[in-house]
């Protein structure tokens, strides 16, 4: 159908319209036959498509043969055969730009104008490439992705975190009941026993029978090194046998040993 027939004014005719058209910034072209023969293309859409003015008048497929394996062409007849429009977004379409093959995509829409019968008389084809807009949201949902992959491994790290810290606090507790379950077997035991810990033999735990045979109460020996607490061992080789026990790791057994001790004036035995 004509254009100018269409809309019936000369002041509003074809040469109007197609001018309106041709200064539009978007891509546009109008199609009409089941071949799609190119009516128009302005600047925008033959930029887009990668050819000059000379594809005007021709059918889509002789125009841009790059098209023919696609599904264009299927969807144009298809417009053309039911009159209802058509429209996608990031379709991708492959195109040849200077030569070279190119893959771009675009959002585009085949809208089918009809006539007073309801006949498609002709398809309005806008596009916009859209192939730099896809690669920035791209590359969002990846950096989305990674931010989300980080943040899944520092929940299962601290899931880690907090499952060995309750390990932890449980084995701490455990070894508190365990301490205080010594403490009691020694305090409780009818021989004299002490511990003492680190290097400087500091007195940890001493039994009410180990204090009767040093002549000590527990409050003036206990947390004090051994050898500071106990003074009266001074010029006796028990201090070097405990440090050499400490340093070595090795057990010393005395029997009948003789000391002397703050509340007896001779010597007694230490079994």
């Amino acid at each position: 159908m004509d254009i100018k027939k269409k809309f019936g004014s000369a002041s509003f005719g074809e040469d109007f319209i197609l001018q309106a058209l041709s200064c539009s910034p978007e891509p546009t072209s109008i199609y009409t036959g089941t071949e799609m023969t190119i009516q128009f293309a302005n600047a925008g859409m033959l930029s887009l498509w990668g050819k000059d003015a000379s594809v005007i008048g021709k059918a889509l497929i002789s125009a841009i043969p790059e098209l023919e394996d696609q599904p264009f062409l299927a969807i144009l007849q298809e417009v053309w055969r039911t009159g209802k429009s058509y429209s996608v977004t990031e379709a991708p379409a492959r195109l040849i730009k200077n030569g070279v093959p190119v893959t771009d995509y675009f959002d585009y829409e085949y809208r089918a104008l009809l006539d007073e019968n309801h006949k498609t008389w002709c398809i309005l084809n806008t596009a916009r490439n859209v192939t730099l807009r896809r690669q920035h949201q791209q590359q969002i949902q990846e950096k989305e992705k990674k931010e989300q992959g980080l943040m899944e491994e520092m929940a299962a790290t601290l899931e880690e975190l907090t499952a060995t810290n309750d390990e932890l606090n449980s084995s701490l507790q455990l070894l508190a009941e365990s301490r205080e379950q010594v403490r009691t077997i020694i305090e409780q035991a009818p021989v004299g026993i002490a511990m003492l810990k680190g290097p400087e033999l500091i007195i940890d735990i001493a039994n009410p029978t180990i204090l009767k045979i040093w002549g000590h109460q527990l409050a003036d020996v206990q947390g004090r090194p051994h050898e500071i607490a106990r003074p009266e061992l001074q010029g006796q080789p028990v201090n070097q046998w405990l440090r050499e026990a400490f340093e070595k790791g090795e057990r010393k057994t005395n029997n009948e040993l003789p000391y002397c001790c703050v509340t007896v004036t001779d010597c007694g035995r230490l079994l």
